[in-house]
């Protein structure tokens, strides 16, 4: 997490096989407050990644307006070797109006 330039890690470190590809899944509690991370390694098999945190800071109204809620997906390098990451799609899915 990155709440006006301090970050903190919310999750332990995940070591996968290299080569192997993730799926990475966020899901939100009824009221949107919390989300909860998980990953996989074949899309099926669902491993929970930390706690349950709080979706606050995924607003810019946390930031003194809102236009709506922020979810996307990057990589960032905290190891300074120049490591990457191919995202090959991103999906959303609303299950609450399905």
């Amino acid at each position: 997490r990155s709440d006006t330039g301090v970050i903190t890690d919310l999750t332990e470190p995940v070591f996968l096989k290299q080569g192997c590809p993730v799926y990475l899944k966020i899901r939100t509690d009824i009221t949107g407050k919390f989300a909860r991370f998980y990953y996989s390694c074949d899309g099926i098999e669902w491993t929970k990644a930390g706690e349950p945190c709080s979706t606050d800071i995924l607003t810019d109204e946390h930031c003194r307006g809102f236009t709506g809620a922020h979810f996307g997906m990057y990589c960032h390098d905290m190891t300074g070797l120049r490591l990457y990451a191919d995202f090959d799609y991103f999906l959303y899915k609303n299950l609450s109006k399905m």
